[in-house]
């Protein structure tokens, strides 16, 4: 697994994770957002719902390499 940083600016609960990193940081806790592969390659296509990302399935897997 490996860090979401890039993944986090678009996250639909990025002002909650902004105010829980802050709060977490002040007690002296690193916030650690962790993903899979499979996250990353689907990331980009979820943008408004399933849809995109059903049409994309076929190129999604390849990539993934479970075609």
């Amino acid at each position: 697994m490996n860090s979401t940083r890039g993944l986090r600016n678009r996250a639909p609960l990025k002002d909650w994770t902004a105010q829980a990193e802050f709060e977490l940081t002040e007690c002296g806790i690193t916030l650690c957002e962790l993903s899979r592969d499979r996250d990353r390659v689907v990331w980009p296509h979820a943008t408004a719902g399933f849809g995109k990302v059903k049409k994309k399935i076929r190129r999604i897997l390849d990539q993934l390499g479970l075609d």
